[in-house]
């Protein structure tokens, strides 16, 4: 964004671009360098709650399971 973008913005849009992202399931405020921001569909997640998420799905859905392949 260019400067002059910066100073034509009205006081809401300010607002609007400096405000934290909040995550959608602890609620602790979102830093791309300290807690991470993942984008779902549920909205912004700090990486603990993704990733949290993610094992639940992986528990339920595993991945890699063992199968039997006829070789020719």
């Amino acid at each position: 964004m260019l400067a002059k973008e910066l100073v034509a913005m009205n006081e809401v849009d300010l607002l609007r671009l400096c405000q934290t992202t909040k995550c959608a399931q602890c609620g602790v405020s979102l830093h791309e360098s300290t807690t991470g921001t993942r984008k779902t569909a549920d909205g912004c997640l700090c990486s603990d709650c993704y990733f949290d998420r993610f094992d639940e799905e992986l528990v339920a859905h595993p991945i890699g399971t063992p199968r039997l392949h006829k070789g020719r």
